[in-house]
């Protein structure tokens, strides 16, 4: 058996210790309940010698020693918790608040104190926390009050807790440069049991006596650092999961909520040795740190965010969208961006498809990349270097002598519909050749517009440089054919409303602020609920009423640190710090921050993640940012 000492951390993940329970530890554990006995002499509390047993869905888990007793009341510390339960208790960087979570719910205690608070309501516990020998106690009656468990006694030596059983569903793997991650996919919010001995580590999920716990092929298990997983029924019902693993430090275990998840972090290096201790952040803007720190207590806890204020309307500083690589199917970190452009600073862009590019308007420097897309938000900066945001759809055609004038559905995509019309730039690669589209009528054109070739048979065709292919399928695909090959044609792209004087344009949404107040528009540009629902790590971008340009990040989903933000909270927040307009971008695990080549906030994943586009900030010389 392994004991796991938790400290706060990012993710939920904390920063942990672990130890086997050999003869040195047990002789620890002597000296530790001798201690325990006196303390509890102390304050009137008993600690259970004897072998105690916690019977968790009717399965026998032996605790040795036994559980802190006060009138009557079962303590079970923090690592009986993590490891019989799966709940995690964290100290957070609040002094003496500590955070304890699962599935989603974070219920934060102090110790010697009655009163916590779960999702911004403060509540009276019947028996406060305690803190004993460095680990926090917490009443199992505000645990059955706060979680999904039931619980009956103590009895003579045992205590009975009741809670869901669950079902495994799947088993993932996602290998990252820092960590494998192992993801459980459970069908309810299951207590479980967790251990790492040597090599192994062994995932007791509860279910149903009986049921076979979904038994599956999983599949990519290609990692070396954990290339193994053995799933089977536990004894008395539930799921056992073994996943051998070559992680030279002790595996990180916590869990998330829509859909239910236990997850599993296998570190590839050991934990760095801490430096020293940082000086507090503040709300005061310092020159030698161009970003300002944002605490927030929401309905849920605390939530941490990033801004850095451009001074655009000032012409100090302008900004501009950035795409990957170069081509919409490009990926790369908002650093290596910032970093290619030479910019000051950086946040993720709009959102984008995992298999392919944006999804929403891009224009650099007049260069149309994407089609705006369901009349959502768009960030405008014009030739004269203002800002603005808008509501906005695609308005753009192709005149082809011959053949006549056609409105264009879409750039730089694959088709998507049996009638559409798509213009290709060299953004979306050499050539087209969509498989999917063979009756495709295709015109090449140059960057003079003049139309070279005309392909009525879906053949691949190549784009020009600075040219354009017109692709069309569906009913209007036999008048393009008859475009006159030599003959100079005319592209029209634009939008509805029109923006003249348009330089550069990012998609994004939904509408957060407009005319200073909040005004989310999640339903009218119809957001699917896992963006426009709940608390997350979000990005967003401000036009100040000078015209300055803030760039904010919002950390999320990692307890004991930052909860993130709902998109009304996201709204609220903006329209505090002076936006007359704001909008919401990609955000979850894209969400990151980049000023003056730092790393800012703490995205999610526990690394930057790589996306398609970004949006920069350049200093003008002689200027400096606004802080404040």
């Amino acid at each position: 058996m392994w004991v796991m000492a938790s400290r706060g951390g990012e993710g939920g993940r904390g920063e942990a210790h672990m130890e086997p329970m050999n003869a040195p530890l047990r002789r620890r554990n002597r000296r530790s309940t001798l201690v325990s006995a006196v303390w509890a002499v102390l304050v009137g509390a008993t600690v259970s010698a004897a072998p105690f047993s916690l019977l968790v869905n009717g399965q026998p888990t032996p605790l040795d020693p036994g559980p802190l007793i006060v009138d009557g009341e079962v303590y079970l510390s923090a690592d009986v918790l993590s490891h019989k339960l799966g709940i995690a208790v964290l100290p957070t960087k609040l002094t003496g608040m500590w955070v304890v979570s699962a599935y989603g719910t974070h219920v934060y205690i102090r110790a010697n104190t009655t009163r916590y608070i779960r999702d911004g309501v403060e509540s009276e516990a019947a028996h406060a926390p305690l803190m004993q020998g460095g680990q926090m106690q917490v009443p199992v009656s505000t645990l059955a009050a706060n979680f999904p468990l039931q619980a009956k006694g103590p009895f003579a030596a045992s205590l009975e807790l009741t809670g869901p059983n669950a079902t495994v569903q799947a088993v993932r793997q996602g290998p990252h440069p820092d960590y494998v991650r192992i993801v459980l996919d459970v069908s309810a919010p299951a207590p479980f049991y967790w251990e790492q001995s040597g090599d192994q580590l062994t995932v007791l999920v509860s279910g149903d006596p009986g049921a076979t716990g979904g038994l599956f092929q999983a599949e990519g298990f290609a990692d070396p650092l954990v290339p193994e997983m053995v799933q089977e029924p536990a004894a008395g019902g539930g799921t056992s999961i073994v996943l051998a693993h070559r992680c030279p430090t002790n595996a990180l275990v916590f869990t998330l909520a829509d859909p239910y998840r236990i997850v599993i972090d296998f570190p590839r290096r050991p934990p760095e040795q801490p430096g020293p201790p940082q000086a507090p952040e503040d709300l005061e803007y310092r020159k030698e740190r161009p970003w300002v720190v944002h605490r927030l207590m929401t309905d849920r806890g605390l939530a941490v965010a990033y801004s850095v204020r451009l001074p655009v309307g000032q012409g100090g500083a302008q900004v501009r969208p950035a795409l990957a690589n170069g081509s919409v199917l490009g990926k790369a970190s908002v650093s290596a961006m910032v970093a290619g452009a030479k910019a000051f600073a950086g946040i993720n862009g709009g959102f984008y498809a995992v298999g392919g590019g944006p999804l929403g308007m891009l224009v650099i420097d007049g260069e149309w990349v994407k089609e705006p897309i369901l009349g959502r938000t768009a960030l405008g900066v014009m030739q004269s270097g203002s800002v603005q945001m808008g509501n906005v759809r695609f308005a753009s055609t192709v005149t082809l002598p011959g053949a006549g004038t056609f409105a264009v559905n879409a750039l730089n995509t694959g088709h998507t519909t049996g009638d559409q019309a798509v213009l290709y730039t060299r953004r979306w690669g050499a050539s087209v050749a969509d498989k999917g589209a063979t009756t495709a009528t295709r015109v090449m054109l140059s960057a003079a517009k003049e139309i070279l070739v005309v392909n009525a048979k879906g053949d691949a065709m190549t784009i020009p440089e600075g040219g354009w292919v017109l692709s069309v399928v569906g009913p209007r695909a036999a008048s393009v054919a008859k475009a006159t090959v030599g003959g100079i044609a005319a592209v029209n792209l634009g939008t509805d409303p029109a923006w003249p004087g348009l330089r550069h344009a990012l998609g994004g949404g939904p509408r957060l602020v407009a005319n200073g107040r909040p005004y989310v528009t999640s339903s009218t540009e119809h957001f699917r609920a896992d963006i426009a629902v709940g608390a997350a790590p979000r990005t967003a971008v401000g036009v100040l009423a000078n015209g300055d340009v803030l760039l904010v990040a919002v950390d999320g989903r990692q307890a004991g640190y930052s909860v993130g933000m709902t998109l009304g909270e996201l709204a609220q927040f903006l329209a505090k710090q002076g936006c007359r307009d704001a909008m919401n971008l990609d955000g979850g695990g894209s969400t990151t921050l980049v000023v003056d080549g730092r790393l800012v906030n703490r995205p999610s994943d526990g690394r930057s993640r790589s996306v398609s586009n970004a949006l920069l900030g350049f200093l003008v010389p002689d200027k400096s940012v606004a802080g404040k």
